[in-house]
């Protein structure tokens, strides 16, 4: 009979001690480590790392989108052959209207940026960072520009110390029926928090625009110009550029990393050099 309470005993200690040093839901949002923790995952979803997807917003000469305001979405990337991550999204976030009073000039974009902050899309608020210039990327352009080799694509330069994580760019186009999905906090038909938005790739001409349809037909789309469309293996396959015919609202486009990653290398590459440093 000692034994079997002397048993009971140790048992009692051991579910009181794991208890205690289970973490609660309050305790995991205190926590600094768990910014690292990637996002609860979809059935079939890649993750996706905390402080990746970002809200830009960018001061110019000839105007500014607003602190607070959801004009659209970037992320974070890495190149194989440069050192310092880097931001993309949409050049579509610059076009005259709203917030532009007219259109950046070609290659002339840092002489006319006042100043780049970048925070976490998802809330996150020590993901603020301010960036320090844009990447002249002269083969880029508006969508409606048909001679913009690299198509809808706008690059941000960071500095030394960030606190982003990276996606990895895909070289090849996707396939006609390839599930994917959009990384972006949504206004509605989804829940904030929610990351991952699936779509099924419906078009895919080389050197153009992809499109693909989303299942979700309550999803808002607004602010999530330049969001990253990802593959299932969490390889960003495209830069989401939107719904393009209202009459069909859940058809969108975006701009296939292997359209512009020769570009982008090519452009990143120069205005690392000595000679722009």
């Amino acid at each position: 009979m000692a034994r079997v309470m002397q048993l009971v005993l140790i048992l009692i200690v051991i579910l009181t001690f794991s208890s205690a040093c289970t973490p609660s839901a309050n305790d995991v949002d205190r926590n600094d480590f768990v910014m690292d923790i990637p996002s609860p995952n979809l059935p079939g979803a890649p993750l996706i790392p905390e402080k990746s997807v970002l809200r830009p917003y960018c001061k110019t000469k000839l105007g500014q989108i607003p602190a607070g305001e959801a004009a659209g979405t970037a992320f974070v990337v890495s190149l194989d052959s440069v050192e310092k991550p880097i931001v993309l999204t949409a050049f579509s976030l610059l076009r005259p209207g709203e917030f532009f009073a007219a259109p950046p000039q070609s290659g002339k974009l840092n002489e006319i940026m006042q100043s780049i902050t970048l925070s976490d899309a998802f809330g996150s608020m020590d993901g603020v960072v301010q960036a320090f210039a844009f990447v002249e990327i002269e083969e880029a352009s508006f969508q409606e520009d048909t001679n913009a080799k690299a198509g809808d694509l706008l690059a941000i330069q960071l500095g030394n110390k960030i606190p982003f994580k990276t996606f990895q760019l895909s070289e090849s186009l996707p396939t006609v029926g390839e599930k994917v999905w959009l990384s972006a906090a949504v206004f509605g038909g989804a829940p904030s928090s929610q990351r991952q938005h699936e779509a099924v790739v419906t078009k895919v001409v080389e050197g153009s625009n992809i499109q693909y349809r989303f299942e979700n037909k309550k999803l808002s789309f607004k602010g999530t110009l330049g969001a990253p469309i990802l593959n299932k293996e969490g390889k960003v396959i495209a830069i989401h550029l939107g719904i393009p015919d209202e009459a069909e609202p859940l058809v969108a486009i975006g701009n296939p990393t292997a359209r512009f990653l020769p570009f982008l290398k090519s452009a990143v590459s120069k205005s690392n050099s000595p000679a722009n440093e």
